[in-house]
């Protein structure tokens, strides 16, 4: 009986690294034409009862078309969205605009970005709305990206205004939200009484990475 308790037990805990390993795998990229891309994903906006996520991957795809000299884009195999690079890397977007020379170039760089726009602050605005934790995580991505990309379209005033509610509304989630003055009066008081260092770090249920 001990023998098989043992060895339910080894399966139970390799199906458990099993698990981990595949959340934590390096996804699989494969590069899809950029215009296939826009497609699919203008598909699943029309298609999917939650138009959040393909809003922003929409919309982060018309940036990065407007920024760059995009032809391919690359997608992730298992999550089929499109993949940038890490989310706490920036190692994959770009550090400066490409030019566009020709008169055609730069319309249709003017129409990615203005797309861009329209996408991101609908995805802002259905990811506030979402009860999804995903599609919360995208609120200040969307909100941010909106930022750039007027800033980009030279509406300066309107890009700083919404930089601006970016820092406000992140500030309010991140910080406020979780700051209790009384809780961290007592965590300090236990933390000398236990003779441990004050100016430690407390636990912090944060929403998105680098916010």
């Amino acid at each position: 009986m001990k023998l098989q308790l043992l060895l339910l037990l080894a399966i139970m805990l390799n199906l458990g690294s099993l698990r981990v390993e595949a959340m934590f795998k390096e996804p699989e990229i494969e590069l899809v034409p950029i215009a296939r891309v826009i497609t699919n994903l203008q598909k699943q906006l029309l298609q999917s009862t939650n138009q959040c996520p393909a809003s922003y991957h929409l919309a982060r795809v018309y940036s990065m078309a407007y920024a760059t000299n995009l032809f391919k884009v690359p997608m992730d195999k298992r999550e089929h969205w499109p993949n940038f690079g890490n989310y706490w890397s920036e190692s994959e977007l770009p550090d400066t605009i490409y030019p566009k020379r020709s008169l055609q170039e730069q319309k249709t760089a003017w129409r990615h970005l203005t797309n861009a726009i329209t996408l991101y602050e609908q995805a802002a605005a259905l990811a506030k709305k979402s009860t999804n934790y995903y599609d919360q995580w995208l609120v200040f991505p969307s909100m941010l990206g909106r930022a750039w990309c007027l800033e980009q379209a030279g509406r300066k005033a309107d890009a700083l205004t919404a930089y601006r509610q970016t820092l406000k509304e992140a500030w309010a989630k991140e910080v406020e939200e979780d700051f209790d003055l009384k809780q961290w009066m007592t965590d300090e008081v236990d933390d000398i009484k236990a003779k441990r260092n004050p100016i430690r770090k407390h636990s912090h249920k944060s929403l998105g990475a680098g916010i």
